[in-house]
């Protein structure tokens, strides 16, 4: 049971990220309870991706140790263990980063009502950065989202953080950010 679960895990996010013609943002709708992830496909920054958030059992699998590390098709990126909480965005065996790099899509914007709870959906990338006294990313506003982007060297199986108080300062005077990001440094 638990090698169907991960084929079809692979499957799904193998035919998620494959390359095809988007719009902007747009949330791909169904039934929730019955698949691993939920996908949006955007564009605009370099190129189009797919992004999408991880199911709780996956989660539940790669923090039991049943699954050691999930590759995220069609990135340099996979989900292990962090050292610090939880799960991680980690550098694939082999993949690094050079500063300045585009990792992925911290969040997709998809309302502009001047609130950061109402017009941004956390990707699976940005639900998996912690924040860090040292980080090694930093996040960035652009007019479809929130990029994440190296701000030194990325060497291959590494934990990618970034500092929650500067993703803070990207939004001053909004109340609602603080709801969702709390610094822990």
């Amino acid at each position: 049971m638990q090698r169907l679960l991960h084929s079809l895990l692979f499957l799904c996010c193998s035919v998620a990220f494959a390359q095809r013609p988007a719009p902007t943002i747009q949330e791909n709708a169904g039934q929730h309870g019955n698949r691993f992830f939920v996908e949006y496909k955007v564009s605009g920054h370099a190129k189009t991706d797919t992004v999408s958030r991880v199911s709780k059992r996956f989660r539940d699998m790669l923090l039991n140790g049943e699954i050691e590390r999930a590759d995220l098709p069609g990135t340099d990126l996979c989900l292990r263990k962090s050292r610090v909480s939880g799960l991680a965005l980690h550098t694939k065996p082999g993949r690094s980063y050079k500063a300045g790099d585009v990792i992925a899509y911290a969040f997709v914007k998809k309302y502009d009502t001047g609130y950061f709870s109402s017009d941004y959906e956390e990707t699976q990338f940005g639900a998996f950065v912690n924040d860090a006294q040292t980080p090694n990313a930093r996040c960035e506003k652009v007019a479809d989202g929130i990029l994440l982007i190296a701000t030194a060297p990325i060497p291959p199986n590494t934990e990618i953080a970034c500092s929650y108080r500067q993703f803070l300062a990207l939004f001053p005077g909004d109340p609602t950010v603080g709801l969702f990001i709390v610094p822990k440094y």
